[in-house]
């Protein structure tokens, strides 16, 4: 069963969640757009604080958005 401990929406209008597995144990940081794409990434459980308030850090740099102007 997966439980979010916490969520926000970030400055670039991104859903940013924290989620627990509690079957594995494992920690989850997952980002959501409102065009309904989903990134996500598996955190060490000590560093899950870390990536809530830094998502980018911890999910496929491939993935991120575009945020600086050409």
């Amino acid at each position: 069963m997966r439980r979010e401990l916490d969520s926000r929406l970030n400055n670039h209008g991104e859903h940013v969640r924290l989620v627990w597995d509690t079957v594995t144990d494992a920690v989850e940081i997952e980002l959501s757009d409102d065009e309904g794409h989903v990134r996500s990434a598996p955190v060490p459980a000590h560093l899950a604080l870390d990536a809530f308030h830094h998502p980018y850090l911890y999910v496929d740099p491939t993935c991120l958005p575009n945020l600086v102007a050409a």
